[in-house]
C-alpha cells in the first residue's frame, strides 16, 4: 500500500515541546517545529532568518547588568534608557546621546540588584518610576541632554489655608532633630506622629534636603524627626519647607503604578501589600482623601481571602487588572458613575499568581509571567460573559521553551512587545536565550522560536517611530579577554529594500560607509 509523506507548508506553530512530541491528533502539530533557533517565524507560516544586531554602546560599569527601558516623548521623539548601577543613560536615533565626547547621564539611586524590580509609567514627558526600597520618583525630559531624575511627592494634607507646606523658620541641631514651622501654630492638627513629610529647600543643614521623615513627637510650633540625628550637621541658616506626603519612608514605598481615568495610582507597599492609592481627578501629586468630593484622592484595600496577595502590576484598561501573588483581579468603580472613593470595588477574577516582572498590554490582551516564572499566561475581557478569561498558558504546547540548562538557569526575567512589522512577544530567559513568540492571537498563531547568541541577553525593551520597523533593542552580557561587558545592541530591520549585500546577518556588528579602505586587524575568533 503507498504511502504519502504530507508537506509541511507552516512554521508558525513555532516549538513543540517533548511533552507533546508525536502528538498528531493535535490541530497545530504539522505546523510545528522540532527546533526554531536563529529563525523568526512569520503569521503567514513561512520562516525567515532572524536579522543581526548593530552594535550601540558599551554599558558603563564593567561585569554589571543594565535594563534597557523605552520612552515615547511624541511619535518623532522616542528614546531608549540605560538605566545601570547607580546611573541613568539615554539613546535616540539609533545612538547614544553625548555631552561633548562622553556619554550623557544622571546619578541615580537604584543599585544593579533593583533595576529587575523598576516599574515605569510615562505621562507626557515625565517617567514615573516605583521600587518597593525607594520613594516614587520621576525622569522628566525637557531636550535631548536635559533630564532631571526628583523624588515624587504625593500630597496628602493641607496645613494651611493658603499653603500645602510648612513653612521651616529653624531647625535645632538634636537628637532627634527638631523642626519649626510657621504655619503648624494656627492648624496644630495638621500634623500627626507617624506622619512622612518632605524636607526641601534648607540653607545651612543641607543634609536634610530632599528626603522624606517620620514626624515624632509634636508641640505647638515644632516637631520631630523620628530617628534622624542631626547634632553633627551644619547649622541651619534659612530658608525650606516640610511638606505633608503620603510615601517615603522604609517599607512605606510602592512598588507598582497605572494611569486609569485621569489618576496616577499606585500600590503595594512593604507595609500594606494590598492597598491602593489613587491621586484626585488630573491632579497627580494630589493624594487628600475628601468623602464630600468625588474627584478626590482614593484608598482602597483588596480582599485578602485569608492570605495576602501582594499586588504585584497593574494594566489599566476598561478596569484595572491587578496582578497579585495569588491571582488577577479587576479593580474599578461599582458602576458607570466613574472610579471615586465611595464607587469602587475590586474582584477576582483568575486564580493563578503573578511573577514579580511588569506585565504587558498587547492589543486587547494582558500577558504576564506566572508566578513559578516559568509560564507565561494571558488575560482579556470577555464582554458576552463579562469577566476576565485566561486561555491555557501560550507556553503550553512549547512549555521547554523557559527552561534552561538548570532550574537557576530557568524562567522569565524580562519581556517586551513589537508590534511592527510582525507581531512578537520577547522574553529574556535567565540563561541568556532570547525566547520570541510570532502572537497573532485573532487567527490562533502562537509560535516560539529562540534567538541564541555568543553571549548572554539580559534585558529586551521595543519603542516604535512613524513610517520605521519597531526598534527591538538588547542588552547582552559578552565575555571578551576573561571581562564581562555589557554591550547595548538592536537589532536590524526585517525588510531589506535594497540589494542582499546590503542585508545584515551579524551580531553586534557596525558598517564602514566611507573613506579608504582600511585593514581590520584581531577580530577572528579560534573554533576548537
Amino acid at each position: 500500500m503507498a504511502q504519502a509523506t504530507p508537506i509541511i507548508a507552516s512554521f508558525n506553530g513555532g516549538e513543540f515541546g517533548p511533552d507533546v512530541s508525536g502528538r498528531v491528533d493535535i490541530d497545530k502539530y504539522y505546523s510545528g517545529c522540532l527546533v526554531a533557533q536563529n529563525f523568526v517565524l512569520l503569521p503567514s507560516g513561512a520562516a525567515r532568518g532572524m536579522p543581526g544586531t548593530y552594535y550601540v554602546a558599551t554599558g558603563k560599569t564593567l561585569g554589571k547588568k543594565v535594563r534597557m527601558v523605552e520612552f515615547a516623548f511624541s511619535t518623532i521623539q522616542t528614546y531608549m534608557i540605560e538605566f545601570g548601577d547607580l546611573y541613568i543613560r539615554f539613546y535616540k536615533d539609533k545612538g547614544q546621546i553625548l555631552d561633548g565626547a562622553a556619554a550623557y547621564e544622571l546619578t541615580s539611586p537604584y543599585l544593579e540588584a533593583d533595576l529587575p524590580q523598576l516599574i515605569f509609567r510615562q505621562s507626557a514627558d515625565v517617567l514615573y518610576i516605583t521600587h518597593p526600597s525607594y520613594p516614587p520618583k520621576m525622569l522628566t525630559r525637557t531636550g535631548h541632554t536635559a533630564w532631571t531624575l526628583t523624588d515624587f511627592v504625593a500630597r496628602n494634607k493641607d496645613v494651611s489655608d493658603s499653603v500645602e507646606a510648612m513653612v521651616i523658620t529653624g531647625i535645632t541641631n538634636a537628637d532627634p532633630a527638631v523642626v519649626t514651622v510657621s504655619a503648624l501654630a494656627a492648624h496644630p492638627s495638621a500634623l500627626a506622629e507617624g506622619d512622612i513629610v518632605y524636607i526641601q529647600g534648607i540653607v545651612g543643614m543641607t543634609e536634610l534636603n530632599n528626603r522624606f521623615f517620620t514626624v515624632g513627637t509634636i508641640n505647638e510650633t515644632t516637631f520631630q524627626l523620628s530617628g534622624e540625628n542631626s547634632s553633627a550637621y551644619g547649622a541651619w541658616s534659612s530658608g525650606g519647607t516640610a511638606q505633608c506626603c503620603l510615601f517615603g519612608t522604609e517599607d512605606n514605598c510602592p512598588s507598582c503604578l497605572e494611569f486609569y481615568e485621569q489618576r496616577l495610582m499606585f500600590a503595594a507597599t512593604n507595609d500594606r501589600p494590598q492597598t491602593i492609592w489613587g491621586s484626585a481627578s488630573a491632579d497627580y501629586d494630589n493624594f487628600k482623601l475628601d468623602s464630600t468630593d468625588k474627584s478626590a484622592g482614593i484608598e482602597y484595600t483588596i480582599p485578602n481571602r485569608g492570605k495576602v496577595d501582594r499586588i504585584r502590576w497593574m494594566v489599566a484598561q476598561q478596569n484595572i487588572n491587578l496582578g497579585t501573588y495569588g491571582n488577577i483581579q479587576r479593580f474599578g468603580p461599582s458602576d458607570d458613575a466613574g472610579l471615586s472613593m465611595d464607587n469602587v470595588k475590586a474582584t477576582a477574577q483568575i486564580s493563578i499568581g503573578c511573577k514579580n516582572i511588569d506585565a504587558l498590554l498587547t492589543n486587547d490582551s494582558v500577558v504576564y509571567v506566572t508566578k513559578d516564572g516559568k509560564g507565561i499566561r494571558e488575560v482579556y475581557y470577555d464582554y458576552l460573559s463579562d469577566k476576565y478569561i485566561s486561555p491555557p498558558d501560550i507556553t503550553l504546547l512549547a512549555n521547554h521553551i523557559t527552561k534552561g540548562a538548570t532550574a537557576a538557569l530557568s524562567g522569565i526575567v524580562d519581556m517586551a512587545y513589537q508590534q511592527s512589522p510582525i507581531s512578537i512577544l520577547w522574553a529574556v530567559r535567565k540563561d541568556g536565550v532570547l525566547c520570541g513568540m510570532v502572537y497573532e492571537k485573532s487567527q490562533k498563531v502562537y509560535g516560539w522560536f529562540r534567538v541564541v547568541m555568543d553571549g548572554a541577553v539580559e534585558s529586551v525593551a521595543v519603542i516604535s517611530n512613524d513610517d520605521e520597523e519597531d526598534e527591538v533593542w538588547i542588552s547582552v552580557k559578552r565575555t571578551i579577554g576573561g571581562v564581562d561587558y555589557r554591550y547595548i545592541e538592536y537589532f536590524m530591520p526585517h525588510d531589506i529594500y535594497g540589494q542582499i549585500k546590503d542585508a545584515f546577518y551579524v551580531e553586534s556588528g557596525l558598517t564602514y560607509d566611507g573613506g579608504a579602505a582600511v585593514n581590520i586587524e584581531g577580530i577572528t575568533k579560534a573554533y576548537p
